[in-house]
């Protein structure tokens, strides 16, 4: 792919229809020195070969690339018309950018520019695939488009400017199959539990979202999948039945791997409830560098806010442990 400063107009979504299937779109990132990459996802777009396009986001998702590189997120489960797609276009909006990078061991500010200097605004970065590799769309089978936006790769650094400068050329590299050693991330609403299927269906919302139609999205389960749902954990149907208890709406997180086969999502963890971040309460998520008394000391922290507000953090960030304070190791 490549990049561009001129966007056309984004294309409606597409109406009901009968001859329909659904694509799994996933992003992820490969390893970098960013500490956060956060841009607004304007579109993603897809063109079939008889030169159809269809739009597949229903909102404008703000996406930290920086925080994709040890997992892929779910993205969205549209509903497009079955064919053979042959290209995609993901438009970014870097107008209220907010990009970090480390220097000298500390996060520090930077601002992206294209090749010729100026501020980056919209942006088009396109997805070519090859004719032995068409994104196949049919009803029944979920196809599945992983996006990688390699940020290290793309992108050249300038520690000496003030604040840094960030010289992009946005590559995509798209993939057909789920990347192997990345596990997959799956959040949304709750729908329905089938606990003799051993499964539940969310209203998929990726990026902390509150809102937005990014589909449906059956979750498989096991009788090793760990559950925390308001703290308290399960395991395997007992879990089912107490996410079924906590009743539709509830909000979920599941951790795990998509089938190729059947392009069925297992989780080997899930978590619903307060115990999903941001949910009810304000949550950190970060690395530990030191602990004093009660205070951990967190840096790279992403502070999600209840009210869906997310940001990062490029200070250290101070976290009182207190009597009540419960401490569980993930997964277990």
């Amino acid at each position: 792919g490549g990049g561009g400063t001129s966007p056309a107009a984004a294309p409606p979504p597409p109406a009901a229809c009968a001859d329909c299937g659904t694509v799994y779109i996933g992003l992820t990132d490969a390893d970098g020195d960013f500490l956060s990459y956060a841009v607004d996802v304007e579109s993603f777009t897809l063109r079939r070969a008889d030169g159809t396009v269809v739009e597949t986001l229903p909102v404008k998702p703000r996406v930290d690339f920086a925080q994709y590189v040890d997992l892929t997120e779910f993205l969205t489960a549209a509903t497009v018309p079955s064919g053979n797609y042959v290209e995609g276009t993901l438009r970014l909006d870097y107008r209220n950018a907010e990009i970090s990078v480390e220097s000298a061991g500390e996060p520090v500010a930077a601002t992206a520019v294209g090749a010729d200097g100026a501020p980056l605004g919209l942006v088009d970065v396109r997805v070519m695939l090859d004719n032995r590799n068409l994104l196949r769309v049919a009803p029944g089978r979920p196809a599945l488009l992983t996006l990688d936006f390699d940020l290290a790769a793309t992108h050249d650094v300038d520690l000496s400017a003030t604040p840094a400068k960030v010289t992009a050329r946005p590559v995509l590299v798209a993939s057909l199959e789920p990347v192997e050693e990345k596990e997959l991330r799956l959040r949304g609403p709750l729908v329905s539990v089938d606990v003799p299927a051993g499964s539940y269906r969310v209203d998929l919302r990726p990026f902390h979202l509150q809102s937005g139609d990014f589909g449906e999205v059956t979750v498989g389960t096991t009788a090793e999948t760990v559950f925390e749902i308001d703290g308290t954990q399960y395991s395997g149907t007992a879990g089912l039945e107490a996410l079924r208890v906590a009743g539709p709406g509830t909000p979920t997180i599941a951790h795990g791997l998509l089938e190729t086969g059947e392009r069925r999502f297992t989780a080997d963890r899930v978590y619903a409830g307060s115990s999903v971040p941001g949910a009810g309460v304000d949550a950190v998520l970060g690395s530990v560098l030191a602990r004093s008394g009660d205070i951990l000391t967190v840096r790279g922290g992403v502070i999600v806010r209840r009210d869906g507000g997310v940001r990062f953090a490029r200070g250290t960030i101070e976290v009182a442990v207190g009597p009540g304070t419960r401490v569980l190791r993930d997964g277990q």
